[in-house]
């Protein structure tokens, strides 16, 4: 078993796991995501995620458009 690094990490079985025991697992899923070339505490993106999160977005838009849903581009980021 991995070594968690933060109470936030957690991989696609206990997702599938939390969700199936709360009831809203969902009839079908698909995970994108980008690999790190390395795991590390810190308070930034590694320079090579930065760069691949626009081309992450955009096949996840591509994924919920094909699924029948609406996607609009936000100028913006939300605030947290």
């Amino acid at each position: 078993m991995a070594v968690k690094l933060s109470p936030h990490r957690i991989d696609i079985r206990e997702v599938r796991a939390r969700a199936s025991l709360r009831g809203t697992l969902p009839g079908r899923a698909v995970a994108m995501g980008v690999q790190p070339e390395q795991v590390a505490l810190g308070m930034e993106l590694a320079p090579l995620v930065a760069e691949a999160l626009e081309g992450l977005v955009l096949r996840v838009v591509e994924r919920l458009e094909a699924w029948g849903h609406a996607c609009a581009r936000r100028e913006a980021p939300v605030d947290a």
